[in-house]
């Protein structure tokens, strides 16, 4: 059956869409799966990456955390802390000669074995006076730190500034830093009073054991000793 040109025309058309169109439809497939592909070859490059990087400073990760468990104050209780942090601070103000106001205690953070202290309080002075306070309380080897500063002019005077502080002072909550007791006062732990075991005796001639607080030997429910026939028979 021979197609008319028209009809022949129309068929080659169809196959033309067809074919395009399954051509766009797998391109754009390919595409996608090429994005996904890529996507997942690049976070498990990342991923690759970070590890290696993990493991080289693997070691200097571990040395400052040995130089935070040996230089960190021992925190010996939360009351301590607390008094220790206000006492400092009143002394650095007194010291630089700013004038301290309303310090108050607030809610330690936990984070592990860390500890920190936390109080806030006003300093009032000239700026010298109150920047030279704050310098000295976050000096890097009394591991504190200020978590709040609001600075502003004293209407009182034109040299005269005002700082609302919080402030924070970290410690070792670790057991191992915690203070022990020392050999010598430790008590001396008693001796083991575990029983010894018995000795088997041979009864005395009154029929009492050797003396030594053992109950009377019983004749009646003694057992003889096993005949080995080595030796002559008694009366004999």
């Amino acid at each position: 059956m021979r197609l008319a040109p028209r009809e022949l025309v129309l068929l080659l058309s169809f196959l033309i869409l067809m074919i395009t169109g399954g051509l766009i439809v797998g391109l754009k497939l390919m595409t996608d799966w090429s994005r996904a592909a890529g996507s997942e070859r690049d976070q498990a490059e990342l991923a690759l990456l970070e590890a290696e990087l993990a493991l080289v400073d693997r070691d200097t990760w571990l040395q400052r955390r040995q130089w935070l468990d040996r230089e960190l104050p021992p925190l010996v209780s939360v009351g301590d802390a607390d008094s220790e942090l206000l006492e400092v601070t009143s002394e650095t103000a007194a010291r630089r000669g700013a004038r301290l106001a309303a310090p108050s205690l607030l809610e330690p953070v936990v984070n592990g074995d860390l500890h920190a202290a936390r109080v806030s309080f006003n300093l009032g002075g000239d700026l010298e006076s109150v920047m030279s306070t704050l310098h000295e309380l976050v000096q890097p080897r009394h591991f504190r730190e200020i978590e709040l500063l609001r600075l502003e002019t004293d209407p009182s005077g034109p040299a005269e500034v005002r700082a609302q502080v919080r402030l924070r002072g970290y410690y070792h909550r670790s057991p191992e830093r915690q203070p022990t007791v020392s050999p010598e006062s430790e008590p001396e732990s008693e001796p083991d009073q575990a029983a010894e075991p018995a000795v088997h005796t041979e009864p005395a001639a009154d029929g009492t054991g050797p003396g030594d607080g053992h109950e009377p030997f019983d004749r009646a429910n003694a057992h003889p000793p096993p005949d080995t026939g080595s030796g002559a028979v008694a009366g004999d």
